[in-house]
């Protein structure tokens, strides 16, 4: 075995036993290619909880919102997607609709269903978020909170 291929060998993260490559795993004969001996981590499990899904933060959501004007929405509705939907009231608006997402790593992001309002955050944990609203329209804004029931 020439340099050449001991090099290939070691790129792929194999030896050459008895061949002048060293030993490592296990080797039988004197022109044998052995894989290093490998030890695996135990799976983890994935669903509800696991950050690395939006199902963590599915359920009914109660959000709160003040500024340059204020209200609720109530039972805001989380899938396991992410997708979020529902209505709201303010101190201007009898009721509008709100619709949005939030990602798997907590990035929240909502409209009025007019698309007037924008809100934008963070989820803190798996119950609780927050963040900024807009309405540049009427130059209107403010922070919100939200907190999952």
């Amino acid at each position: 075995m020439n340099n050449n291929h001991l090099l290939l060998l070691a790129l792929l993260g194999l030896t050459a036993c008895g061949g002048g490559g060293g030993t490592a795993g296990t080797c039988a004969g004197t022109a044998e290619i052995c894989a290093p001996s490998v030890t695996t981590a135990p799976p983890v499990a994935l669903g509800t909880g696991d950050s690395s899904t939006a199902a963590q933060y599915a359920g009914a959501w109660d959000v709160t919102f003040s500024g340059s004007d204020f209200g609720t929405c109530s039972a805001v509705a989380v899938d396991a997607t992410g997708a979020m939907s529902g209505k709201c009231s303010s101190s201007t608006l009898t009721s509008f609709n709100i619709a949005g997402t939030i990602s798997a790593t907590g990035d929240v992001s909502f409209v009025t269903g007019n698309g007037a309002a924008t809100f934008t955050g963070k989820a803190t944990s798996t119950t609780a978020a927050d963040g900024t609203w807009s309405q540049p329209v009427n130059n209107a804004s403010g922070i919100w909170n939200a907190v999952r029931k």
